[in-house]
């Protein structure tokens, strides 16, 4: 409030929440069509866009969960140093030790806890709304009325990790016995009533407390409450009780990320009588213990800030990418319109680069370099992902849009059928044809089955083909037909093979010596000629 005016503050928290609302709805709708498992976030990710963007996303989103632990235990900290002489580092860390040995003795205990804390901060808020209005400040006192004045974006990257609890609940959604049904209901309850709690509290310190106080006085709510002592109760319900949610939360993302061998697999080991991730659990203690030495509260929100918008992004792509694809699979019993979804992954975006444009860039590096690490690594999925559908859909587009206009020599590109057998005996063939499309124009690469096969033996015969030229890095389509008429095949394959204009304009053989084919081969040349196409017959010299 000290760094912006009362519409200021409005905007900010109804931007925030309405980023977080757009993705709530794009999370009701990805819950509600497929069985959301352990990981949360990363889960719905990598099963909608694959394992290499699940990683890319997921990774830093465990990130910002450690990240979060040390920025709640920071404001859990600041909030109780009125009231002892110790530095900040230490009560942090003594209150992640506790926190941490709470969640590791049960996670039930853990869960069970909640329901206190929020009954203690119901009282904490009827406290401060009963003496808000008859609050009188102390304005004997000098006061230093100075202090640097933050951004409007600044501010905004502070105040957004108070909108992605949202996020700490899902990665829980291995825990609930009905994840479809309690996950929509749950957090868009709980972030109604949050923003319904946040323009009040911004509304009420507006009109009731002097500007000067709220520039100065970080713990100005608890001296405007009645009770004063249950409002200092209450935040340190809410900072606790979200840190001891990223504890129990974040381990299960990285079981998720073990689990699908994204992260070493001993991080997801399972150990004591209620099969916990506790290898997951000691790191994410050590690791948010080396955060709370990062910064003060400011910095760390930056980062998470920065994390979760990355995350949140990602998630209303996929919700908006299903509705507007229309998949047969995307049947979800909460509906929410394509459009919003697509508005929440551009809004993340935005948000991103007006905070900080080079930690946004930073951020969609370090995304793009675990996209690619994993590419690698060669993680492969067993299931099937909405990709295919993606590229389906601009093929599709494409293929139309190329109808309208017609072929000219300035963009001509080959588009050459190869007819190589056997790509081991006619490898010749496949690697001239790939240094004339060099990579820029389209390559298919056809063998004829003369021999009466199955169509499950194709299918095999094909994937090994394509797993071989894939080794060799030759990038290309792949075709395998039975005939027992190889002449009769190839005319088959000539006239018509390809799709709208998309056909190909450039056939390459090799050589024939036996003299029964001369004829039928020479038709062939003949048919290719007719149909204004180029052709290439390729004799391999044999000499040393």
């Amino acid at each position: 409030m000290a760094n912006a005016t009362l519409l200021g503050a409005l905007v900010i928290i109804s931007l925030g929440v309405g980023i977080a609302f757009l993705t709530v709805l794009s999370i009701s709708a990805i819950a509600t069509n497929m069985r959301v498992g352990g990981g949360g976030a990363y889960f719905i990710i990598s099963r909608a866009l694959g394992l290499e963007t699940g990683a890319a996303i997921g990774i830093p989103l465990y990130a910002s969960q450690v990240i979060g632990i040390a920025f709640y235990l920071a404001g859990f900290t600041e909030t109780i140093r009125p009231y002892h002489d110790y530095p900040d580092w230490l009560v942090s860390c003594i209150s992640l030790l506790v926190l941490a040995l709470i969640s590791n003795i049960s996670t039930s205990i853990a869960m069970r806890m909640q329901a206190t804390i929020l009954l203690l901060l119901a009282i904490s808020f009827v406290s401060y709304y009963v003496g808000i209005f008859t609050f009188e400040p102390d304005m004997t006192k000098e006061i230093a009325y100075e202090w640097e004045r933050s951004s409007f974006w600044e501010v905004f990257a502070v105040f957004f990790p108070a909108c992605t609890g949202i996020v700490a609940g899902i990665a829980l959604s291995g825990e609930l016995k009905d994840p479809k049904t309690a996950i929509p209901t749950g957090i868009i309850g709980a972030l109604l009533v949050g923003y319904l709690l946040f323009i009040s509290i911004a509304i009420t310190l507006a009109f009731f407390v002097p500007h000067e106080l709220l520039a100065t006085d970080t713990l100005i709510m608890t001296k405007a409450a009645a009770i004063p002592l249950l409002v200092t109760a209450g935040i340190f319900g809410a900072t606790l009780s979200s840190a001891i949610n990223n504890l129990v939360g974040a381990p299960r993302t990285v079981k998720a990320l073990a689990d699908d061998r994204i992260l070493p697999s001993i991080l997801g080991k399972e150990s004591g009588k209620r099969r916990e991730p506790q290898i997951a659990a000691f790191a994410t203690f050590v690791l948010s213990g080396v955060c709370i030495f990062i910064g003060d509260v400011n910095t760390l929100a930056s980062i998470l800030t920065m994390f979760f918008l990355t995350a949140f992004g990602a998630l209303n792509l996929i919700a908006g990418l299903e509705g507007l694809l229309g998949n047969p699979s995307w049947r979800p019993s909460f509906r929410s319109p394509w459009q919003l979804s697509i508005l929440g992954a551009v809004l993340s975006l935005f948000a991103m680069l007006m905070i900080n444009p080079g930690a946004a860039i930073i951020a969609i590096i370090t995304c793009v370099v675990i996209y690619h690490t994993m590419r690698q690594k060669g993680v492969n999925a067993h299931w099937n992902d909405m990709r295919r559908s993606i590229l389906n859909f601009f093929a599709r587009a494409s293929i139309y849009r190329m109808e309208e206009f017609e072929e000219d020599p300035k963009t001509w590109r080959p588009n050459i059928l190869v007819f190589s057998g056997s790509p081991t005996s006619r490898m010749y063939l496949i690697e001239l044809s790939e240094s004339f499309s060099h990579s820029k124009g389209f390559l298919t690469v056809c063998t004829v089955l003369t021999s009466q096969v199955t169509e499950s033996k194709i299918l095999t015969y094909q994937r090994s083909i394509q797993e071989f030229l894939a080794k060799r890095q030759i990038p290309c389509l792949v075709k395998v037909v039975s005939d027992p008429d190889y002449f009769s095949a190839t005319n088959q394959m000539i006239k018509y093979y390809g799709i709208g204009r998309a056909t190909p304009n450039t056939f390459i053989f090799g050589e024939t010596t036996e003299e029964d084919k001369f004829i039928p081969f020479a038709q062939m040349i003949r048919n290719i000629y007719k149909a204004h196409k180029n052709i290439l017959v390729v004799r391999e010299d044999h000499r040393d």
